[in-house]
């Protein structure tokens, strides 16, 4: 993403960024870090593009997310295919 990016992109992924942050601790504590020599803004838009580089590597790779809850992700996915058979 740069600065011409889309507006209602980047307001969706800005808003999930504190939602990301708060279950990736290496992100957290990345954003820690920049968080007293940087803008809020600037800091925001540097998250969105460590997170869209995240989401290509794990598509690429076809990998889970490493902090994901194992148990969460596979109660959903039950829901998830009981909701395609019907």
């Amino acid at each position: 993403t740069n600065k011409f990016g889309r507006k209602l992109s980047i307001t969706y992924l800005s808003q999930s960024c504190n939602h990301f942050r708060d279950g990736n601790p290496k992100l957290n504590r990345w954003y820690k870090k920049k968080e007293n020599n940087m803008q809020k803004g600037k800091i925001r838009m540097a998250m969105i593009r460590r997170v869209i580089s995240e989401i290509y590597q794990m598509l690429k790779k076809e990998e889970y997310h490493m902090f994901r809850e194992a148990e969460n992700h596979e109660k959903k996915m039950k829901a998830y295919y009981k909701l395609l058979a019907i």
